[in-house]
């Protein structure tokens, strides 16, 4: 197997590389290594290519894809930004990115692609009256019931507090942010390239992940999670029969899965106990140079 991890540097990426190297498979990874995201230069281990630059830039993607098999597509421009004005650029990173790879991907006959999505496509998730016990759709919630401790928000009609529910993969997408529009968009436009393609695709919209390598306090707080649910697409080849685990893509994810993790392990293993070296200046011909400071 021969695995390209788009944003392979970062908190998921990185576990994700690692479970395919232990199973043996080629990995390469490309990443822009944003300066915000990694302060420090990614420790790495030596059999990973290592491919600097934007999957917005089609010709660094095309390169990247050069003998792949299969694409674990984890870059993204993650949280809820500043303001509306950062809809711009979660656009350009997350659909436009996404758009550029798929596009290369037909090129090159690659037929499998993973995606990282987000639950937060279901918005503010299931609810219930609390009196009729019916699913209703929660409205916006007040700044009087936050301060005054109620989380949970109240039926837009009748001004009860809801009740929370399970969510299922039949919810309805509900997305109230641009980040949450943009992973709405980025499952359409895969379901739209397998249908084109008869290509296989699955989504694993991710919940509160955590444990090693999560981006500290102060560099930059990320809403990303492991994969609590995911489903094949109309059109899309399906082997399995869950519909909660991406059990349908289980013969090429399987292995592509973050390790378990305690609550209590939320440190990076020591340096030492690694097998990785520390990239610290690269340049390579896909795309741009990238040096850290030495510490």
């Amino acid at each position: 197997m021969r695995l390209l991890v788009t944003g392979g540097a970062g908190f998921i990426g990185s576990h994700i590389v690692d479970a395919a190297l232990a199973r043996g498979w080629s990995v390469r990874v490309v990443d822009s290594l944003d300066p915000d995201l990694h302060p420090r230069p990614p420790l790495f281990d030596p059999q990973v290519e290592f491919v600097i630059g934007d999957v917005t830039d089609a010709a660094t993607v095309d390169s990247a894809l050069q003998g792949i098999d299969t694409v674990c597509h984890q870059s993204a421009k993650v949280g809820l930004g500043v303001s509306f004005a950062d809809a711009p650029d979660y656009i350009r990173n997350n659909d436009y990115a996404t758009a550029i790879l798929l596009a290369a991907m037909e090129r090159r006959s690659i037929t499998r692609l993973v995606l990282a999505s987000s639950m937060v496509v279901y918005g503010e998730g299931a609810y219930t009256d609390s009196e009729t016990g019916l699913p209703a759709r929660p409205g916006p919630r007040a700044e009087a019931d936050l301060r005054a401790g109620i989380y949970d928000p109240r039926n837009p009609e009748t001004g009860d507090v809801l009740v929370p529910a399970m969510v299922t993969e039949e919810a309805p997408l509900d997305p109230r942010n641009v980040y949450a529009a943009s992973k709405v968009s980025q499952e359409h436009l895969a379901a739209a390239w397998a249908r084109s393609t008869g290509s296989a695709a699955v989504a694993l919209r991710y919940h509160n992940v955590y444990g090693p390598r999560m981006p500290r306090p102060g560099i930059r707080p990320t809403p990303v999670s492991l994969p609590c649910s995911a489903r094949p697409w109309p059109g899309v080849r399906r082997r399995g029969s869950s519909k909660t685990a991406p059990s349908g893509a289980a013969s090429f994810t399987s292995g592509m899965s973050p390790p378990r993790t305690s609550p209590q392990s939320t440190r990076s293993p020591p340096e030492e106990a690694l097998a990785f070296v520390p990239i610290t200046s690269v340049r390579t011909r896909y795309g741009r140079s990238v040096t850290w400071p030495r510490h």
